[in-house]
Order: C-alpha cells, then sequence, then structure tokens
C-alpha cells in the first residue's frame, strides 16, 4: 500500500511539473502589431508586448501620432506573436507579412503589396525577442 502511494505521489508530482512547464512557455510568447493609415501613409508599430491587445493598441497609438488630419484614421493591419511583421509599401497601396523567418515574412509582405500597387518596397521589418 505504502508503494502504491509513493507510486500515485510521484506521477501526480510529475504531472504537476509538467503543466507547470508547459504554462511556463506560454509567459514567453511576445506579440507585436503594425497599424497604417492608407490615407496619409503612415504607419505605428509595437513589439516585444506580452499580449495582443497590448500590441495592437501600441501600434494603433503610435500610428495616430502621425496623422495630420482629424478626418482620417489608422487600422491594425497586423499581429504577430513569436514572429516577424513586416509593412510593405507600393505607389497607391501596401501589404502586410509574417513569419517565423525574416525573409518569409518580406517575401508575403511583398508579394500581399504586389496585389494591389506596383513599385512596392519594405517599408518595416520588426521581430519579436
Amino acid at each position: 500500500m505504502l508503494k502504491s502511494l509513493f507510486k500515485r505521489s510521484a506521477i501526480y508530482a510529475t504531472s504537476t511539473v509538467l503543466l507547470l512547464a508547459s504554462q511556463a512557455s506560454f509567459a514567453g510568447d511576445k506579440y507585436g502589431a503594425i497599424a497604417y493609415s492608407l490615407e496619409e501613409g503612415v504607419y505605428g508599430y509595437a513589439v516585444d508586448y506580452d499580449s495582443r491587445d497590448e500590441a495592437e493598441d501600441v501600434a494603433l497609438d503610435e500610428c495616430v501620432k502621425l496623422l495630420e488630419s482629424d478626418e482620417t484614421e489608422c487600422v491594425v493591419e497586423l499581429w504577430f506573436k513569436n514572429a516577424y511583421g513586416v509593412l510593405a509599401e507600393g505607389d497607391n497601396g501596401f501589404g502586410t507579412g509574417y513569419g517565423t523567418y525574416r525573409q518569409d515574412a518580406q517575401l508575403m509582405a511583398l508579394e500581399n503589396c504586389k496585389k494591389y500597387t506596383e513599385n512596392c518596397d519594405i517599408s518595416l521589418t520588426i521581430g519579436t525577442e
């Protein structure tokens, strides 16, 4: 009986440690976001925040600070987690991309930009730590 009790205690302890370890990995997630105003061509960004909401709020605030007119607005165009985020701008539009690897995110942003406009170039590349 004592042997069975120790075995159950060991299983419980191991399960608790594994549960805590899996929760700890989520605690390390970092978020980023890019907000953009198509009308004015300005953007704001945030990187390495602990939540998506926080990253989006900061990106929007940074973008709004750059607006010249009260008639225009900024919109969160991209959020990402534990990755890179990229903004590409062209003549009359933009595109965003994300990915684990910098080059993949940049390629996605350029491809998305080219769907809407010409002469696309990377304007911003950011990545979480």
